[in-house]
């Protein structure tokens, strides 16, 4: 009969102060018997670099929600404060040779919404803005309080009028 010896070793569990990689077992102490030879001491330090890492996780945690928190209430802090600005324009009407028609054939875009401001007084009329072409491309000119040039006298608002070959820019003029 051949006698066999078990022979276990058993080697110090040492603990490095650097976090714990993802793939890093654990050792639960607390499944280890009272053969095993680890001390208590091997046992508490465990312990206590694992209620550090936890603590050190929480405290990180805590500081991204609290930037979190501060991100999401810096929009609610003041509401927008509505300028309104009132562009006033003198009408000069002339006479003299009729201007010629430019033809774009681009179409224009959908004319704007505007936001009327404030009368700067009882007879003013609002002009509306219109898409005016530079020969290129449309550029917005916005809407405007104008004077009449004479009592009685109403606004007919420009336009782009289609043509069989474009569009042509009908200004607008007091009638």
């Amino acid at each position: 009969m051949i006698a066999t010896h078990r022979h276990e070793i058993h080697e110090p569990v040492r603990f490095v102060h650097a976090q714990r990689s993802q793939n890093a077992p654990i050792v639960d102490f607390s499944r280890l018997s009272d053969t095993d030879h680890h001390s208590k001491s091997d046992k508490a330090e465990w312990l206590a670099q694992n209620e550090s890492l936890g603590r050190k996780q929480g405290m990180r945690l805590s500081f991204y929600l609290l930037v979190l928190a501060l991100l999401t209430l810096v929009g609610c802090a003041e509401e927008p404060t509505t300028v309104t600005t009132t562009t006033t324009t003198r009408e000069v009407t002339t006479t003299g040779p009729v201007p010629r028609e430019v033809l774009v054939t681009q179409a224009p875009p959908p004319v704007r919404v505007e936001t009327q401001t404030v009368s700067p007084g009882p007879v003013y009329v609002w002009t509306s803005g219109y898409w005016r072409w530079s020969g290129s491309n449309y550029l917005w000119v916005p809407g405007s309080w104008v004077l009449p040039p004479r009592p009685g006298v109403v606004w007919v608002v420009g336009h782009w009028s289609r043509r069989s070959r474009g569009w042509v820019w009908i200004p607008g003029h007091w009638q």
